[in-house]
């Protein structure tokens, strides 16, 4: 039998090489760009994931869910990355991941996946089409920071989304205390732990808002470390308009779907 990839990257142009590359490497294989991986997985059965850790739901949470899930704890799952940190990859292999790689992949890397998915491939067919979240409702968007490409991203954004901007911490606390969002953008993420306490903070408000926190590869690596809650989405320096845009339609739409987890007992 010739075994089944599924490819976990909201990356869309991203996720379609790597399907390419996995059936080169003589798979069968098919992309979800709408971290869905653990509803599809159960739906369509892969015989191996290859699950990106930087998505709209943090990677980490949706590997947990994989492996939380009966019909799909058992499937093997390489979480894969752009950014290397230790502690990251520690806290994936905890959680059950088969491996933890980072981009660009060794040569080989899809051939010796292709050989160990063989050994336990399954008739489950390919899947023809991928399915794709709804359109969001009207969200509520704080932008938090003094980032250029704000004034920009509220005009993008203007007729989906509702959208208010303050440029301190302290503006955003009084700002959150007396209305409600969903999704929280920042540029104040200093070292990477200002946006994750600010984030958490406003969950102990309300558990739906999601983070995008915006900095360089430093600060995603101390950020990931703290966002034990899986709430935030962190976004590379430099990003697009399109990009940025995107992404808080991303978390706008994971708020209205899916039930966040209740905020940690020691957040700020």
């Amino acid at each position: 039998m010739t075994p089944l990839m599924m490819v976990s990257d909201d990356e869309l142009l991203l996720a379609k090489a790597l399907v390419r590359q996995a059936k080169g490497a003589g798979m069968r294989a098919f992309s979800d760009t709408s971290s869905r991986a653990p509803e599809l997985a159960e739906r369509y059965r892969p015989d191996v994931i290859l699950l990106d850790i930087n998505q709209t739901i943090d990677g980490r949470q949706l590997l947990a869910d994989l492996k939380a899930n009966e019909h799909t704890k058992d499937i093997p799952v390489v979480m894969i990355t752009g950014v290397a940190s230790e502690t990251v990859r520690s806290h994936c292999l905890a959680l059950g991941a088969r491996d933890f790689v980072t981009k660009p992949f060794r040569p080989g890397f899809f051939n010796a996946l292709a050989r160990e998915a063989m050994a336990h491939a399954s008739d489950a067919p390919e899947p023809e089409v991928e399915p794709v979240l709804p359109v969001a409702p009207l969200g509520r968007v704080l932008l938090v920071g003094t980032d250029h490409i704000y004034s920009q991203a509220a005009s993008m954004l203007q007729g989906t989304h509702h959208v208010d901007r303050v440029t301190t911490v302290e503006q955003a606390r009084t700002t959150l205390a007396t209305q409600r969002y969903q999704v929280l953008v920042t540029d104040l993420i200093g070292t990477g732990a200002e946006g994750v306490q600010l984030v958490q903070w406003a969950r102990t408000v309300d558990p739906i808002l999601r983070g995008v926190l915006l900095g360089d590869s430093a600060q995603y690596a101390v950020a990931a470390r703290l966002d034990t809650e899986c709430s935030c989405t962190m976004l590379l320096k430099p990003y697009s308009l399109d990009r940025l845009a995107d992404e808080i339609d991303r978390a706008t739409r994971l708020a209205f779907s899916r039930r966040a987890p209740p905020p940690a007992a020691d957040a700020p």
